[in-house]
């Protein structure tokens, strides 16, 4: 067996950097770096299993044209400048974004996704959790495997399988679907929410002024709502139409 070799590679880019990067298994890690350069460390059992070229702005990690080898592994670290653009395929890899990037997607088969600060994001898991620290609008699916965010800044779209979905915090709509996982979002400031659960728990807070249109229902389970605030908040009141559905799971709505 031959042992692991390492190769150092050191691009310039311009103002709008992006890194892609294609791997059958093993491990990809990208943090933010200095600004005007991408640095990228390789390490394999095989070097002819990976390629890095650039073309533009664009830097790309990923197998020869055509490989078809054995699955080996392959350790791929890099740094880049602030704000960059990040797509990430992988089969079988642990996938870990630190630092504050652009628009970012993955897509794991197997393996865990844990990300930093993205501008936007989408991200796709067969089997693995995700966690995310901040984000602007979000598209998330897994199957097995549970979906941790602390704060979205716009619209978060999820589906989930086998997987719970826990948000601290979501300023846009929500459009979220699970089947047998529980759904918790600490705070959701969008106007038009939708969220559906089988076999599982839900538990939404709302901010308070606001005027709710509700569509809440649940089969096998039970619905606890707010009491009436004492005093109505005077004037004008911004409308959320709110639709939430159970099979098999509770539904907690509270007021935060």
């Amino acid at each position: 067996m031959s042992s692991p070799t390492r190769a150092l590679h050191r691009l310039e880019v311009g103002s709008l950097p992006r890194l892609e990067v294609d791997v059958v298994a093993g491990e990809v890690r990208v943090r933010t770096g200095q600004p005007g350069v991408v640095a990228i460390t390789i390490e394999t059992n095989d070097a002819s299993q990976i390629e890095v070229t650039q073309t533009g702005d664009t830097v790309s990690v990923h197998k020869p044209w055509g490989w078809s080898g054995r699955r080996r592994q392959v350790l791929v670290h890099a740094e880049v400048p602030e704000g960059t653009d990040i797509v990430v395929t992988a089969t079988s890899a642990e996938v870990r974004l630190d630092g504050s990037f652009g628009a970012t997607k993955v897509h794991t088969v197997s393996g865990s996704i844990t990300v930093g600060t993205i501008e936007r994001g989408e991200v796709d898991s067969t089997s693995g959790d995700v966690k995310l620290r901040t984000t602007g609008a979000l598209e998330a699916s897994t199957i097995s495997g549970d979906v941790t965010v602390g704060h979205v800044r716009g619209r978060l779209k999820a589906s989930l399988t086998s997987g719970d979905l826990r948000a601290d915090r979501v300023d846009g709509d929500a459009e979220v679907a699970t089947m047998s996982g529980d759904v918790a979002i600490g705070r959701c400031d969008g106007d038009d929410i939708a969220i559906r659960s089988v076999s599982g728990d839900l538990r939404l807070a709302l901010p308070g002024g606001i005027r709710v249109e509700p569509d809440i229902a649940t089969v096998s389970g039970k619905a606890v709502l707010p009491t009436a605030p004492a005093a109505p908040t005077p004037g004008e009141r911004r409308r959320v139409r709110l639709r939430l559905r159970t099979v098999s799971g509770d539904i907690r709505l509270e007021r935060c």
